[in-house]
């Protein structure tokens, strides 16, 4: 029986709790208080299993007003129970929580507007697995979440009301994701698009957003195999430094700075020096301009920076050999 709980405890959506014994003698717990997340609500009920029987199906007590919704005697997992089967539970579980989904999903259709019927039909096929939370009693008001990124598990939130005329939108991210990966979510207007064609567009700028940071860490990594870094933002990958040298006689560093709007955007590079100093200060010079296509490869970018900066060394080598003859005073020497 212990599989079949360990399946449980991966998924996000289920939580056990409140363990106890059916009986003294059971080897383990077996009766568990279960909550399913649907939406941004919590249903819960009591699992009663059988750790001295585990090929007996577990009984599921259900809270009033359950039972027009689930029948426990034609439920799929009770009928084709197997304790053999890793999967029972969780099976069992999931197919619980989807017929809570369909019903949440059909008592909003059954009462909504038209208009707000053809938004949640038209998101069907782009996002079957869409939740709804009905918000208020007079039935007016519906919460409904959009599964816009599966794999990260990234929701889009619409709250609406009958009228469409107030519509607010967020995107909720799983809390382990960092705040500098959340895309911008901008306002639906239900009179100037529908969501079919609005959901497409939050999609891709959650994907874009990922993806800018793929791409940001993928360059660094590469730019510290082929140069020699100091440090790097391993974290957001934002930042980097790297020691730059000539002919073994002039040392700078190298400062890169990639912005939320890479690749569009190149990235910051800011030369300083390391032995010369003026008030005790590093010398420092920005890279004004340089060639830049965001529609290159990582390694063409990558290389193309490398270029960039020992271009940029020689001139900031001259640059700051001069700053430094001109800021030297010799003793007895008044200053200008």
């Amino acid at each position: 029986m212990q599989q079949l709980l360990r399946g449980v405890l991966k998924r996000k959506e289920f939580r056990l709790h409140q363990p106890l014994k059916s009986h003294p003698s059971a080897p383990m717990n077996d009766r568990f208080a279960v909550s399913i997340n649907l939406g941004s609500t919590t249903h819960e009920w009591t699992l009663l299993m059988n750790a001295l029987r585990p090929e007996v199906p577990p009984d599921v007590i259900f809270p009033d007003g359950y039972e027009d919704m689930i029948n426990y005697e034609v439920l799929e997992g009770i009928k084709n129970w197997d304790p053999k089967k890793s999967s029972s539970l969780v099976d069992l579980l999931v197919e619980v929580r989807e017929i809570l989904r369909q019903s949440e999903f059909q008592r909003s259709f059954e009462f909504s507007e038209d208009k707000v019927r053809f938004e949640l039909e038209s998101v069907k096929a782009l996002s079957p697995e869409s939740e709804i939370r009905i918000l208020n009693d007079d039935l007016r008001t519906i919460e409904w979440f959009i599964l816009v990124l599966p794999v990260a598990l990234i929701r889009l939130c619409l709250i609406l009301d009958q009228e469409l005329a107030n519509v607010s939108t967020r995107l909720d991210y799983p809390s382990t994701t960092k705040e500098e990966l959340h895309a911008f979510c901008p306002a639906w207007e239900p009179g100037k698009t529908h969501a079919f064609d609005f959901v497409p567009l939050v999609q891709g700028l959650v994907q874009r957003k990922l993806l800018i940071q793929r791409a940001r860490a993928i360059l660094l990594v590469q730019l510290c195999e082929k140069l020699n870094p100091l440090s790097v933002d391993s974290a957001y990958h934002e930042k980097a430094s790297f020691l730059c040298q000539i002919d073994n006689n002039f040392d700078a560093i190298a400062h890169l700075t990639l912005s939320n709007n890479f690749p569009d955007e190149p990235p910051t590079i800011i030369m300083q020096s390391v032995v010369q100093l003026i008030d005790r200060r590093p010398i420092i010079d920005v890279v004004i301009e340089y060639q830049w296509d965001p529609l290159w490869s990582i390694p063409v970018m990558v290389n193309h920076l490398i270029k960039v900066i020992r271009t940029e060394l020689l001139e900031f080598k001259n640059k700051v050999l001069q700053q430094a003859q001109n800021a030297y005073v010799p003793v007895g020497t008044a200053e200008s």
